[in-house]
């Protein structure tokens, strides 16, 4: 009775084993997806140190990388394509609600860099123009001269001049203030004061210009009266030589 019972168990199981393999068997066959070695894992990030004289961008790695915290003395990032470098001055901005970001310029934002140059030296004689000429680089006397070096091309520079004047009682005198830059002979912006009784006189002026380059900036303050040839700049009588006159330069960049 156990020899038969046995004798079942094994005739079932082999049965079974049967049915299982001629199943797998008539499985389809399923072909790998690409030839080698199209297709494979992406190899790991390497951790290691570069070699020397090795470039730090010689792994490139496609696909996304999460990272839970990163800590680094040096970390650069450009970039996604070679036609939009990134300049000086940029931020790194997002691009869309994802979280991508790229180097970008945002207007408005102003570029702290200033410069100021203040002077109650005496200045005399200006020399004589009249109202109605033009007033170029040789008219009148250079008062005094302020160098500015921009920042980077292409930023906006805002200049503000205020000058101080004394002369005779003419009437009517006109103390004219000139900007010029470099070697240039017409200014970058002039303006006047008339006084009907002569005396002295605050002029200002205020001009705007776009840097050529990252080259040093010469301004050249000149001043001139018209019907006083021996009219003074900065004068010393002036609330004791205390007041002083000034240029300004305000640099502006698009990041």
């Amino acid at each position: 009775m156990n020899k038969k019972i046995i004798q079942n168990i094994k005739s079932t199981i082999l049965a079974l084993a049967i049915i299982f393999g001629v199943g797998y068997a008539s499985a389809a066959w399923t072909p790998a997806p690409a030839n080698p070695p199209t297709n494979n894992t992406s190899a790991p990030v390497d951790v290691g140190g570069n070699d020397a004289g090795v470039t730090p961008y010689s792994q490139l790695k496609t696909g996304i990388l999460t990272l839970m915290h990163l800590i680094t003395p040096d970390l650069t990032v450009t970039n996604p394509t070679p036609s939009s470098p990134v300049t000086v001055g940029q931020v790194l901005t997002a691009t869309d609600t994802t979280g991508l970001t790229r180097w970008q310029t945002i207007p408005g934002i102003p570029l702290m860099k200033r410069g100021s140059f203040y002077t109650n030296t005496p200045v005399s004689p200006g020399g004589q123009l009249a109202a109605s000429a033009s007033f170029t680089s040789s008219s009148g006397a250079q008062a005094f001269s302020y160098t500015h070096t921009p920042y980077m091309a292409n930023d906006t520079l805002v200049i503000h001049v205020q000058g101080y004047f004394n002369g005779q009682n003419v009437s009517p005198q006109y103390y004219s203030l000139a900007l010029f830059k470099d070697a240039d002979t017409s200014p970058l912006a002039v303006s006047y004061h008339r006084a009907d009784e002569g005396g002295g006189a605050s002029v200002s002026l205020a001009a705007e210009m776009t840097a050529p380059s990252t080259q040093a900036i010469t301004f050249k303050v000149r001043f001139a009266c018209t019907s006083n040839p021996s009219c003074s700049f900065n004068p010393s009588n002036m609330f004791g030589g205390v007041a002083k006159s000034s240029i300004d330069v305000e640099e502006y960049g698009h990041y």
